[in-house]
């Protein structure tokens, strides 16, 4: 790789990462505000998700830009961040030919961008399905996740996004906290050298038991199947955190931005959570259309 063409993270790999004070202070600023867009719906949901794919895309390109790339660059923005929304709007009225079909538009437009400068169109292709499938899957869960007309009842839409989220923040918490003081064994050493079985198993049982929360206040029936699928989303929240420290390792930088203090970049933060929430929408369909009976 040249160093003209060196992707630009924030921080070389040796750094050392940011204080927990600087991460605790940045997730008590976030939660309420993610809570706060799912609260709401609709095109304020909406409007978050467009924002977000336009703040990964943008740190998406400026990781993997090819050399000579630069004119195509704020078109790829522009291209992933209004593939996502249009995907995403139609997949919260269950539309799925046509969420589907915007997606295959909006790799079709990549294509056009990249094969006329003879530009490889492999990692902007990637992005369609890395930002797109979880903005459909929150649009959906958050519309379609109810048996009841309530949308604020324990069933809801909101319940259950409000539910995932907790499970992988807490995943992701338990995992840096039983990493950090109890160490041992790594998980995958080749892709992320800091992450620790302690660290995975940890992140499993804080998530397991925020669904037996969730399961207590909101008066799902069978609690062991809420703390059974906190469990599954918890271990793909994790791996999608390893896939993405494979990615950073492949372009040799440890963050990907530096939009989010403590956490580095947008997709730093949501790494977890997009595979879980595509994973979560995967499971509700093959559930007949509800994740939470």
């Amino acid at each position: 790789m040249t160093s003209e063409n060196k992707p630009q993270g924030t921080s070389a790999p040796e750094e050392k990462s940011s204080g927990f004070g600087v991460r605790l202070i940045s997730a008590l600023v976030m939660v309420p505000m993610a809570i706060a867009v799912v609260y709401y719906g609709d095109w304020v949901l909406v409007g978050f998700v467009t924002f977000a794919a336009a703040v990964m895309s943008f740190e998406w390109n400026r990781l993997t830009r090819q050399e000579g790339q630069k004119k195509s660059f704020y078109g790829l923005i522009v291209t992933h961040s209004m593939t996502v929304a249009v995907a995403s709007y139609f997949a919260r009225e269950a539309a799925w030919a046509l969420a589907f079909g915007a997606l295959a538009l909006g790799a079709l437009v990549i294509l056009a961008i990249m094969i006329p400068k003879k530009r490889s169109p492999l990692w902007p292709l990637l992005a369609i399905p890395y930002f797109g499938l979880p903005g459909m899957s929150l649009l959906w869960l958050r519309a379609s996740a109810s048996l009841t007309p309530d949308l604020a009842g324990p069933t809801s839409g909101l319940a259950v996004v409000v539910w995932l989220f907790f499970v992988v923040w807490a995943s992701d918490g338990g995992g840096y906290i039983f990493g950090k003081s109890i160490g041992g064994p790594k998980l995958a050493p080749r892709v992320s050298p800091n992450k620790t079985w302690a660290g995975f198993l940890g992140g499993a049982l804080l998530a397991g038991l925020m669904g037996l929360i969730a399961a207590a206040i909101l008066d799902w029936e069978i609690a062991r199947d809420i703390i059974v699928l906190s469990l599954i989303l918890s271990a793909i929240s994790q791996i999608g955190d390893l896939v993405e420290s494979a990615i950073k390792r492949h372009f040799d930088v440890k963050d990907i931005g530096g939009f989010i203090p403590g956490h580095g970049g947008v997709m730093d933060r949501m790494d977890g959570l997009l595979f879980a929430m595509a994973a979560a929408a995967l499971l509700g369909i093959m559930r007949g259309g509800v994740l939470i009976p």
